[in-house]
């Protein structure tokens, strides 16, 4: 876990927000990468490994220079699910939101990462998640109350968490979806938005059926946010699943695949 003061005037990114403003509910299908076959006579391939981190710094130049711009295209070219990350309705609430957008401090958990704010209109958080090319992209935003911060802050309960992860786990293993969003009320702005990622991850799924072994790891947390990664062996791919925390509770709000790396 690493954590930096940020002292510039470097612009930032978005995250879904304490009602997820700006961001979409639904979650792009996944379309995880199915293994390669193995024709006989062949050697078999490296099983599937998690991505390296990108450049936390280097994400978030490149986020405050979209939102600098005030286009949603330059802004959708740096989020996690890319075009289809947010709308342009909410991507133009989103921009306006973070007018006068500070980075103050930044945390990083392997392949993710957080970002405190400050901005005209208030101040918020920011996470990103290592996307399909390496980089950390944006991925989530929500609103902090005064005082309020996320970066370098703790967690109420690790033990606690991690029981969250394994049971979100099993839950998409087994394709208990409506468990997901029951899980969530009153925790998290939008309770179904874990249904719906559930019901849309039938490949991620399968190979969880394959790997009946697979289980989250956790990458970190902080008072707010935590974060597993999830890696079936032996074709992945990679997710990081992300737990919201509002106060001593906490619900699993969604996972962010990619394709797994080989070494």
């Amino acid at each position: 876990m690493r954590t930096l003061r940020w002292t510039g005037s470097v612009v930032v990114l978005c995250i879904a927000a304490l009602a997820f403003a700006g961001c979409e509910g639904s979650v792009p299908k996944e379309n995880a990468p199915k293994g390669p076959e193995i024709r006989q006579g062949k050697r078999k391939p490296r099983p599937a490994v998690a991505p390296r981190p990108g450049n936390i710094k280097e994400a978030v130049r490149r986020f405050g220079a979209a939102v600098e711009s005030g286009d949603c295209e330059q802004l959708r070219a740096v989020a996690f699910f890319g075009p289809t990350q947010i709308k342009d309705k909410p991507c133009s609430q989103l921009l306006q939101q973070l007018e006068g957008f500070e980075p103050t401090e930044v945390e990083t958990y392997g392949t993710a990462a957080v970002v405190d704010y400050s901005a005209t209109r208030g101040k918020g958080t920011v996470g990103f998640l290592t996307g399909r090319d390496g980089r950390f992209r944006w991925a989530l935003r929500f609103i902090r109350q005064q005082g309020e911060e996320a970066a370098g802050t703790e967690p109420s309960g690790r033990r606690r968490l991690d029981a969250i992860a394994a049971d979100a786990t099993q839950a998409l293993r087994q394709k208990r979806c409506d468990q997901l969003a029951a899980a969530g009320e009153g925790i998290l702005p939008l309770p179904k938005q874990p249904q719906q990622f559930c019901e849309r991850t039938d490949a991620l799924r399968k190979q969880l059926a394959k790997d009946p072994g697979a289980r989250p790891e956790r990458l970190g947390a902080n008072s707010r946010l935590a974060f597993y990664s999830l890696l079936p062996k032996p074709n992945g791919p990679y997710v990081t699943l992300v737990l919201l925390q509002e106060g001593r509770r906490a619900a699993f709000l969604s996972g962010f695949p990619v394709p797994a790396q080989r070494r």
